[in-house]
């Protein structure tokens, strides 16, 4: 995207409509920029980027007479040398006086040599060479999103109706069809022609020896006709041999073939094509025509396919467009489309693909013994769920009314990453977040229902097998039926039978409630206020769980809504994990006294084990904490003594049943404004990380010992993808509830991951902004306080801000003098601040932080 002169320390000008050149980023973050908003006008010469605006006469050298169109070509020209001169790195520098000869490479004179033969015009005194022409046939092809084969198509097309004289690039071939040496050495490859191989001459470069006999242009007509007179029993020859080579010429690599036309049923007439074979693979270049009135008709049938097939194309919606973006293509009315002002996935886009694992029989045979153990009475109105290619005669044999319930399948082309984006645009600074709507049944076509029996598709073991679009969609059919139209029982729960090899998602149907497991067969009673939250919310992390707040900073999150209908909790608290170490005690002790300063009236629990001695646990009981003793969580995948080797531990959070809502925090944040309100939203609430996946440094958990033993029995088949609890945790709670950044702000994650504006500003706004501040890479504790020492480390530069590092020493200085001697530095820490000062100083970071005169008192202790 910019020559590397013009880029600085790995960013570059963002030539967006918004950023209009004047601000920098991260490749990734102009590449977002530029997919959402756009280039900014007329921005065809990247000036600013490296590219010279009069030395590719765009603008300049201008001929007096000539047409728009041929100055347009030869610019285009121009700057396609320039494109494939930028992607073999071949940059042409210097000022146009200069006259430095320098004798190529072999790497560079090859390059020269194609680069040359493919800028050859195809006919003279006409602008358009091999190369010009493939590269405008691509644009072509990714403007109006045309497919390889149509393309294919075209371009024999476009063979047949010009001049035979001329020939055009062939898209699909690697390599060159030429005679250059390239292709004489695919027939040394092929061990092909060995006349024809390259040779050396007495001087030692290469040449082309030149070929045994070849035929002009005329003679090859004249072959032509030979074949097509039916006097000379050719024709009957090449009907005995079907399709078979009939007549084989040596012109350098090509061959001469002669072949019944397919579209013609009459074989009196007969097409000759001369193919060639680089790289052994069969390709038309040129045809021969054989008579005016023929030539005519076969245009016009290539015509008229392409005419239809190119109409189908423009009135289908494209596929890989639509995997860029699924919400912007959806085919549907105007008013099924915007109910709600939602997007809703219609069945138009589906494709005709038969989900075999869905559609197979799954045995049952355990279902009466199941049946006759729930307490089933007779009489019961039951909804049936995609339960279509099942027995469903032993769930009627009592006399009870059977249910089917309809619903639209979700289109295949659904995708996990449309319900679970990387990134939204959360303050609305470029677009409103929406979530595609995933279609459910009329709820209103439909009664009370004593129970509802589903089955779940199961792609299990593949890989992803938990986030199928499908499958979610099921799972919030039955939710949604529960909550509308479920019947109450004597308990007040509802009762839902599930049929799947696979667990139904905890995220909806929680361990808890389970009541039976036999087989196939789950059988749960749900407590429907708990349930009506979860469905409550969006679908997926595509927008807020909580509402947006306004582009105030002191306006607050709306709860209301959330809080009419969640049951009131009889005990919540914070938690932390601290073990194996005591690196971060002082982020405990800060973060306990950041929470309090909110003015938070919760509980602070902290969950440790025995490697904290027993000075720090006082100084953490006097910060706020109650401790609570744990035994640490070997994670089973881990290597020894690495970090993540017990970071299982974190699944002992679930044991803490005596409360019923847990908002876990890591100790490397501080808590900046009143988080209390998150207890009224429902496991899992998380901020979102990257990809489709939340941060679990900060979360909302609701204990359960089944939960916790459900972890246990899977800590050695779920694969995590960092080897942590994280990706752990990822993989148990695929469906999950978004929180806003500023909740949980990973440093400087966001502002040079996803390709939005810099934040700087909030780090230090008082009164806050942020809730709270994640300090991602080196922590402030463990750095001098006179810079963030993630600048001293290339790998950690993109978690380095020296904005949010004072930050988190401003409300050191705040706390009690007692608890800061706990923050200080050690003999090792020392020697390794300084070996990463020294590192970047011999590596000359440009950032210059170690320069910084280091003043930390703590250096001399």
């Amino acid at each position: 995207m910019s020559l590397p002169p013009y880029i600085k320390e790995g960013v570059i000008r963002c030539p967006c409509v918004k950023c209009d050149c004047m601000k920098f980023g991260k490749l990734e973050e102009v590449k977002v920029h530029l997919y959402m908003v756009g280039f900014i006008a007329n921005y065809f010469v990247w000036t600013n980027h490296g590219e010279m605006d009069g030395s590719h006469g765009i603008f300049h050298n201008m001929v007096v007479g000539e047409s728009r169109r041929s100055r347009e070509n030869r610019n285009s020209d121009s700057r396609i040398h320039d494109m494939v001169a930028n992607a073999f790195g071949m940059h042409f520098g210097g000022e146009p006086n200069e006259n430095i000869e320098q004798t190529p490479n072999d790497e560079a004179r090859h390059f020269y040599e194609q680069l040359e033969e493919a800028s050859h015009p195809l006919r003279e005194g006409r602008p358009h060479s091999e190369l010009s022409v493939a590269v405008r046939l691509l644009s072509i092809k990714s403007d109006w999103n045309i497919s390889q084969a149509a393309m294919d198509s075209f371009i024999d097309l476009m063979r047949e109706l010009v001049d035979e004289e001329i020939e055009l690039p062939v898209m699909d071939v690697k390599g060159k069809t030429k005679d250059n040496p390239k292709a004489r050495m695919d027939l040394q490859e092929y061990c092909r022609q060995p006349e024809l191989h390259l040779q050396t001459s007495n001087n030692g470069k290469l040449f082309k020896p030149k070929e045994s006999y070849t035929f002009t242009l005329e003679e090859r007509r004249q072959i032509c006709d030979w074949v097509n007179d039916p006097n000379n029993g050719v024709n009957q020859f090449l009907k005995d041999i079907s399709w078979g080579p009939g007549v084989e010429v040596t012109t350098y690599s090509k061959q001469v073939y002669y072949a019944p036309y397919p579209f013609r049923r009459n074989k009196s007439d007969w097409w000759v094509v001369i193919k060639t074979k680089p790289s052994s693979v069969h390709q038309i270049v040129r045809s021969a025509p054989l008579s005016k009135a023929l030539i005519i008709k076969i245009n016009l049938v290539f015509l008229a396919c392409f005419l239809i097939a190119y109409a189908g194309l423009l009135l289908r919606p494209s596929t890989s467009v639509y995997h860029e973006n699924a919400e912007s293509i959806v085919v549907c009315s105007s008013r099924e489309c915007k109910a709600g002002g939602e997007i809703k996935m219609k069945e138009e886009l589906k494709q005709p693909v038969v989900n075999d694992t869905i559609r197979k029989m799954i045995k049952h045979d355990q279902l009466s013994s199941f049946l006759d153990t729930m307490g089933k009475g007779t009489n019961s109105k039951i909804g049936m769920v995609n339960m279509e290619d099942e027995n469903i005669s032993d769930w009627s044999k009592h006399g009870d009314i059977i249910i089917p319930v309809e619903f639209e399948k979700v289109s295949d082309l659904f995708e996990w990453k449309d319900l679970f984006p990387p990134w939204i645009d959360e303050e609305e600074e470029i677009i409103v977040p929406k979530c595609p709507k995933i279609p459910m049944p009329v709820f209103d076509n439909y009664g009370r229902m004593d129970m509802i029996v589903a089955k779940l598709p199961c792609k299990y073991p593949e890989e992803g097998w938990g986030r199928d679009v499908f499958r979610v969609q099921v799972h919030l059919v039955v939710a949604n039926l529960v909550v509308k139209r479920g019947k109450k029982g004597l308990n007040g729960k509802i009762k839902v039978v599930f049929l799947s090899k696979c667990r139904p998602m905890v995220e909806l149907f929680r361990c808890d409630d389970l009541m039976k497991q036999e087989g196939d067969w789950w059988y749960y009673q749900l407590d429907v206020v708990k349930l009506e939250q979860k469905v409550s919310l969006p679908i997926g992390s595509c927008n807020l769980a909580l509402p947006f707040w306004g582009k105030e900073m002191n306006e607050v999150y709306d709860v209301s809504h959330i809080k009419s209908i969640t049951k009131t909790a009889k005990r919540e608290a914070y938690a932390t994990v601290l073990h194996s170490s005591e690196d971060y005690v002082c982020g405990a002790l800060a973060l306990a006294q950041s929470l309090l300063r909110t003015g938070t009236k919760h509980d602070l629990l902290l969950l440790l084990d025995l490697s904290i001695s027993e000075p720090k646990r006082e100084a953490l009981v006097k910060a706020g904490w109650k401790l609570r003793f744990i035994d640490r969580i070997r994670n089973p995948r881990a290597k020894n003594k690495t970090y993540n080797e017990y970071n299982y531990s974190k699944f002992r959070l679930w044991q803490l049943t005596d409360y019923d809502k847990i908002i876990f925090v890591d100790s490397d944040i501080i808590v900046l404004r009143n988080i209390d309100f998150l207890f009224y939203l429902p496991q899992l609430s998380a901020t979102g990380n990257s990809r489709s996946i939340f941060n679990s440094g900060l979360m909302v958990i609701e204990p359960s010992n089944c939960t916790f033993d459900m972890f246990m029995q899977r800590t050695k088949d779920v694969i995590s993808y960092n080897g942590g609890d994280q990706g752990f945790l990822n993989e148990v709670f695929v469906w999950w509830h978004r929180l806003p950044r500023r909740i949980n702000f990973l440093k400087d994650f966001w502002t040079k991951k996803n390709g939005i504006s810099r934040k700087d500003h909030w780090y230090g706004a008082d009164p806050p902004i942020l809730y709270t501040i994640h300090y991602l890479g080196l922590k402030p504790w463990m750095c001098y306080r006179d810079y963030d020492c993630n600048w001293n480390v290339l790998e950690y530069h993109e978690y380095a801000n020296d904005d949010a590092h004072w930050r988190w020493w401003k409300f050191h200085d705040t706390m009690d003098e007692k608890l800061q001697k706990y923050c200080g530095l050690s003999r090792l820490d020392i020697i390794r601040l300084e070996w990463m000062r020294n590192k970047a100083e011999k590596l000359g970071f440009k950032n210059e932080h170690w320069k910084i005169n280091v003043t930390d008192p703590r250096r001399l202790v």
